[in-house]
This record gives C-alpha cells, sequence and structure tokens, in this order.
C-alpha cells in the first residue's frame, strides 16, 4: 500500500488538533486510586491576566511555568496557541493532576513572547499533595505587565513583574471535577486552598 506525503501530512494533523484539542495536563475521566500507588491529586484553576504587548503579531506566545518540589515537575502551561482554554475574560485552563504526596511551590512564569523569554517571578506558591485525596487548591490568578529588558553588567535580561491572587471558586470548579472524573464518588475531595 502506497502512502502519500500529503495524506500522511493530513492523518499528523488531524493527530496533532486531536491531542491538542485538551489541556493535556491530567488524569483520564476513568482516573481511580489504588493502594499500590502512592498518590494523591491536586486541581486548581488557573487564570492569565497578560498585560505586557507584543510587537510582532505573527509570532504566537507561550507562557508557562513549572510545578517544583519532591520527584519530577509539573508543566503548567498559562498560554499556549495549541490548547483549548477552560475560561474566557481573562483566559486560563483547569486542571486535574496526579503526583506523589509531599509539599509543592510554584513561583515563576517564562512568557516566550517576541523572541525574548520574559522571567516574571513572584512570591512562591505553596500546596500538599494528599496520598489517596484530591486536594482543591481554588483559583490562581496572574497578572503580568510591565515586561521589559533590565540591563545587569551589560547584559540584558527580558523579565516582568506580577500580582497573584488567590481565591475559592468551589462552586464552579466543583462541577468541571465531576465532569471530568467519572469515579468522583469513590474520590475523597478536601479543600486547602494555595498559600503565597
Amino acid at each position: 500500500m502506497k502512502i502519500t506525503v500529503r495524506l500522511l501530512s493530513i492523518i499528523l494533523a488531524a493527530f496533532l488538533l486531536h491531542g491538542c484539542s485538551t489541556t493535556g495536563q491530567g488524569v483520564g475521566e476513568d482516573f481511580s486510586f489504588s493502594k499500590e500507588k502512592n498518590v494523591g491529586l491536586f486541581a486548581f484553576a488557573l487564570r492569565w491576566d497578560r498585560k505586557c504587548e507584543k510587537s510582532n503579531p505573527l509570532l504566537p506566545v507561550h507562557a508557562k511555568s513549572y510545578i517544583t518540589g519532591g520527584k519530577g515537575a509539573y508543566l503548567i502551561n498559562f498560554e499556549n496557541p495549541f490548547l483549548s482554554e477552560d475560561f474566557e475574560n481573562p483566559p486560563g485552563y483547569f486542571y486535574i493532576i496526579e503526583g506523589e504526596p509531599g509539599k509543592r511551590k510554584m513561583d515563576d512564569v517564562t512568557l516566550v513572547m517576541d523572541h525574548n523569554n520574559y522571567k516574571i517571578s513572584f512570591k512562591p506558591i505553596t500546596f500538599n499533595i494528599f496520598k489517596g485525596k484530591l486536594n482543591y487548591l481554588g483559583e490562581v490568578y496572574i497578572k503580568a505587565e510591565n515586561c521589559r529588558h533590565k540591563v545587569i553588567r551589560n547584559i540584558s535580561f527580558p523579565v516582568g513583574d506580577a500580582t497573584v491572587k488567590i481565591t475559592d471558586q468551589w462552586k464552579r470548579d466543583k462541577k468541571i471535577i465531576v465532569k471530568r472524573l467519572k469515579n468522583i464518588k469513590d474520590i475523597k475531595v478536601v479543600k486547602h486552598l494555595m498559600k503565597q
């Protein structure tokens, strides 16, 4: 059977579009805890309000961060042209992520814009993952502004400022959790909002 380059391109494009139609951050709808695994879940909404304007409208913007602490790090997308958003005005995503129990933190965002990687730092946001439970962390609203180049010892560094607000949006977010997790009735849910 002969596969043409065009057909292969169509199949690849369809796969990429399907794969990018969700945040790609989280557990599947059939998730359930097992006694053999030492894991917990954490869930939160992330809203991103970027006031840093880009100069080139043709270049895409990508903003990301990593949640660190314990084993491994979790990639968190703030702004990605290939992912569909869960929220609008300001845009954002809702995450349900599996991880080993322990304390975690997030303390910066990398904003890729106009061929620059702006490092936007803020006071660390911390939370815990609890074994065998889903910990609802609330909504994190981050506003980035004042992107500029800071010169230190004749070297230019792209930086920006950020303000962070953490709120309890359980009434809204509970509906998202129920919709995404088929086995939610079997999962113990606790609520400990992120702290800064």
